[in-house]
């Protein structure tokens, strides 16, 4: 059986770093019950060091890139993944690991404020501090329960309700005058 894993977002540094880069492209090669896909289109021209790795290292691997997607095609994506995988190195939430859920999938992250609040490490996916920590989770999937566990993916992700979302956004909008100070909470 083949696993199709994918990597949503545009092509940076901070959102690929090149050293995981490098990990996965050495792993598409070794491990073929694996599918890597990466969807997303690439930064500017201030990431152009970047970019030529990202492009050299992409060249030797078994990895697709499949560039920008039309969010009219997200769906056909979501539907043919079956392991979501994050590994930015800044995330102050995520909407493609919401989304991810939303189709019973789970996520690999990197350990950052956004998403630890997010991912029930076990549950729904796991979080890492290190890129070794992605890539042995990555050599070792096929045998990991969490990914067999759809009903419990899809009630966490029920848990995340947009409504909720922008009840967060107002209270951050609004102000409190303690002391004469002004606090944005």
């Amino acid at each position: 059986d083949q696993l199709n894993i994918s990597i949503i977002g545009r092509i940076a540094e901070e959102k690929i770093p090149l050293d995981f880069f490098k990990k996965l492209c050495k792993l598409s090669n070794v491990k073929n019950d694996i599918n890597i896909n990466i969807y997303g289109q690439k930064h500017n021209n201030f990431e152009e060091t970047y970019l030529y790795e990202f492009d050299y290292y992409l060249n030797l691997s078994k990895i697709n890139y499949h560039g920008f997607i039309n969010y009219d095609n997200l769906k056909e994506v979501y539907n043919q993944t079956n392991i979501l995988v994050i590994p930015s190195i800044y995330e102050t939430g995520s909407f493609t690991c919401l989304e991810a859920f939303s189709y019973n999938i789970p996520v690999l992250a990197r350990n950052c404020y956004g998403l630890k609040n997010i991912i029930k490490n076990g549950i729904n996916g796991y979080l890492f501090d290190n890129d070794d920590g992605f890539i042995n989770k990555l050599m070792n999937i096929n045998n990991d329960p969490v990914f067999n566990n759809n009903n419990m993916i899809h009630n966490e992700s029920l848990k995340y309700n947009i409504i909720d979302k922008i009840n967060d956004l107002e209270l951050i909008f609004k102000s409190k005058i303690s002391n004469n100070n002004l606090i944005i909470i």
